[in-house]
């Protein structure tokens, strides 16, 4: 897998990230496929490098460097045109280039997708790249993906019918009410 520890707040991200990876290959170690899981953390050295620390020297952790970031405000089209050497471009090549398998961001959403779709190209039959998100449940995790509703109702809504957006709505909020109230718990 490969994080880029972009610019905001790496002295939490960063030791966060080392932490979570343990973690993560600690639940993995008895799968085979798993066995030689490791980390590549891309940004700009004089802010990630002291932050690893022994990380580097298992062997399961790598540092790439990237001179640029990406601010959270930036607008995609102009990351994906002037920041060519920016941590998420780095990642985002590292895993067309076969070097990672996963590209896991915290920084500007729009950049990630029109700078992954750009380099990486869409899978055969997807005309939309989509969002994940795990979110806390009653039973451990849910995992959420973002269709792209907002494109699809905007292609649709010729044919959409009021009832519909009613109901989607009445599914949203009893969504939202379930959401706070597992999170009550937690």
């Amino acid at each position: 897998f490969v994080f880029y520890a972009g610019h905001i707040r790496p002295q939490k991200n960063v030791p966060r990230l080392i932490e979570a990876f343990a973690v993560v290959r600690s639940e993995l170690a008895d799968h085979p496929a798993y066995k030689d899981l490791r980390l590549i953390i891309v940004g700009r050295g004089e802010v990630v490098l002291p932050l690893l620390g022994a990380a580097l020297d298992n062997g399961r952790c790598r540092f790439v460097e990237a001179t640029e970031v990406v601010a959270m405000d930036e607008r995609p089209q102009d990351a994906l045109r002037r920041k060519k050497n920016s941590s998420m471009r780095v990642a985002i090549n590292l895993v067309e280039q076969g070097e990672a398998s996963a590209c896991v961001s915290a920084g500007n959403t729009g950049a990630l997708l029109a700078t992954s779709r750009f380099v990486l190209g869409m899978v055969p039959g997807i005309d939309r790249p989509a969002i994940v998100s795990a979110v806390p449940s009653a039973g451990g995790y849910t995992v959420m993906l973002d269709l792209g509703a907002v494109e699809y109702l905007r292609a649709t809504q010729s044919s959409l019918a009021l009832r519909h957006v009613v109901i989607g709505i009445v599914k949203g909020v009893a969504f939202g009410v379930v959401v706070a109230l597992t999170g009550c718990y937690y």
